[in-house]
């Protein structure tokens, strides 16, 4: 009711109605979208998005399950790259963060489900079961990909750990376990998984733990620019040429360190408080 009396005293003085106020911010967002997008990391960042496709049609259409798992490792390598080039150029843009987290959804979300639910989950003893868990791996990854982007603006968040596993390593996860399993024969005649089931409860352990509350180291105060000792480079020739000679093994026993290492910093984390816990009422006596 006021606001139609507020009118007609308008529209009685001869004065036409004003539209509403438009936020503070809006005209600042639409005048950075009308300047355009930074091309290189956006370029880096559909490098990824395409390799996350190519793998879905290779999956569905030519059941290339070794192609379609390389090339979601693809994926997950211009994943690292592009925030690093926005940082390194100084072209990040809140653009960039949006289309970076939509094309995480699909590279390292849908594709990762589609190729397990191709490669292993039709093959359960139950098949609804089987997309079921492909779609709550789907699921959990968009949680996840909401709660870092929420975390991301907070100043109190901790930047060198990530809450839950990322989802790109639930999605490596998927794929370190295609090509292990490849490797040492661990699959049917026509490359299909030989073992649906184990893998399906492995895929909903790895689903629940992008939404779990563990800490993951996130690699993100590692300097390579900076001077390193001598023998920091021995290691990486060394690894290097490990993962030339044995991709599937030393790819496979990453991944599950890395999957690993979040509820086994949860677990020890908790023994250290109880330890600081002991030493504070041991004072007090």
């Amino acid at each position: 009711m006021p606001r139609k009396v507020k009118r007609a005293s308008a529209a009685a003085n001869g004065a036409e109605p004003q539209p509403p106020a438009l936020p503070q911010d809006e005209p600042e967002q639409r005048e950075g979208l009308k300047r355009g997008f930074f091309l290189l990391p956006n370029l880096v960042t559909t490098g990824s998005l395409f390799c996350s496709f190519w793998a879905m049609i290779s999956v569905l259409y030519d059941r290339d399950f070794r192609q379609a798992a390389f090339l979601i490792i693809f994926a997950a390598i211009f994943d690292g790259l592009d925030g690093k080039v926005a940082r390194w150029t100084k072209t990040t843009s809140p653009f960039g963060v949006q289309y970076d987290s939509l094309s995480d959804m699909v590279s390292f979300g849908v594709a990762p489900a589609i190729i397990a639910h191709a490669w292993a989950l039709q093959y359960a003893s139950d098949k609804r079961l089987g997309w079921v868990v492909a779609f709550l791996f789907v699921l959990c990854g968009a949680l996840r990909l909401a709660r870092f982007n929420v975390l991301a603006d907070d100043e109190h968040t901790d930047k060198r750990f990530f809450v839950g596993l990322p989802i790109p390593g639930g999605a490596m996860f998927v794929v370190a376990t295609l090509l292990f399993a490849q490797h040492v024969g661990w699959t049917n005649a026509d490359g299909a998984c030989a073992f649906p089931n184990i893998f399906m409860l492995l895929m909903l352990i790895v689903a629940l733990m992008m939404v779990s509350t563990f800490r993951y180291y996130s690699f993100k105060d590692v300097d390579l620019v900076r001077r390193h000792p001598l023998w920091i480079l021995v290691l990486v020739a060394m690894f290097i040429i490990v993962i030339v000679v044995e991709r599937a093994t030393t790819l496979y026993l990453v991944v599950l360190v890395y999957v690993l290492h979040g509820p086994f910093l949860w677990y020890f984390s908790r023994d250290t408080e109880r330890l600081k816990l002991l030493r504070g009422r041991n004072r007090n006596i």
